[in-house]
């Protein structure tokens, strides 16, 4: 019964964030796709990238990666950028590279920061620390408490 209730969920919030015009395999894909642990948030950013074109592969292709232990975030923001080419093919070659990656042993966020590198030339989002010499030219820490 929760998993019933807990998958009509996930169906209703699909359908919030990717639109009235949500196809039923989109619906479907942004509903698993949250229940991998994805952000809403990222459904409105790949309807928001293809507003017209179906985002089902790229949803399809977060919710297995996350399946496969990539961190759902940053699955997410790896098939936001792929997302803005209208052409599935740089997703499906991303998702298969990546989980080949993960069954020879590399770890499931290596494997997709290396795959979208190699796809887009940068590294897929990750969040860090700030860092003492954030907003400084020099290498002088920043001083936060007064003497």
């Amino acid at each position: 019964m929760v998993v019933a209730r807990n998958y009509a969920t996930a169906l209703s919030d699909s359908r919030t964030a990717l639109g009235a015009s949500t196809t039923p395999l989109e619906l479907q894909s942004g509903a698993e796709a949250l229940l991998a642990g994805a952000p809403i948030t990222v459904l409105r950013t790949l309807r928001a990238a293809r507003p017209h074109g179906s985002v089902a592969e790229p949803l399809i292709a977060l919710a297995d990666l996350a399946a496969h232990g990539v961190a759902p975030a940053q699955a997410g923001a790896a098939m936001a950028a792929l997302a803005k080419d209208p052409s599935d093919a740089p997703i499906r070659t991303l998702r298969a590279g990546v989980i080949s990656d993960i069954v020879k042993g590399v770890a499931p966020d290596a494997a997709l920061s290396g795959r979208v590198r190699q796809t887009t030339g940068t590294p897929a989002s990750t969040p860090r620390a700030p860092s003492p010499f954030d907003g400084h030219s020099d290498s002088t820490p920043k001083r936060t408490t007064t003497p």
